[in-house]
């Protein structure tokens, strides 16, 4: 899912990460492989965020999904991956 500037701001907040900025040079090629989100780029590979459907939720969680992980311990280089779900929850509401 592609993020507003306020739920971008709201999972900063919460995990002290940044998005990939839209001028990104990688931005078109991430797009055509994995569809239309908001990127987010970590020790441990590429993600992505994805509403959770929770009414035991407060907010408008979400779920933290990996979709790429480094090649090397260099981070030089990503391969894509089957998408998985990680255990890491935000709440886009902020």
């Amino acid at each position: 899912m592609r993020l507003s500037d306020e739920q971008v701001a709201a999972i900063k907040a919460q995990m002290d990460i940044e998005a990939l900025e839209e001028s990104n040079p990688s931005m078109e090629m991430l797009r055509k492989q994995f569809g239309d989100h908001t990127f987010y780029v970590g020790p441990d590979g590429l993600f992505m965020f994805e509403a959770l459907e929770a009414p035991s939720h407060p907010g408008q969680p979400a779920h933290m999904v990996q979709v790429g992980e480094w090649t090397d311990e260099n981070r030089n280089a990503m391969k894509p991956i089957k998408h998985a779900v990680t255990d890491i929850l935000v709440d886009l509401a902020g």
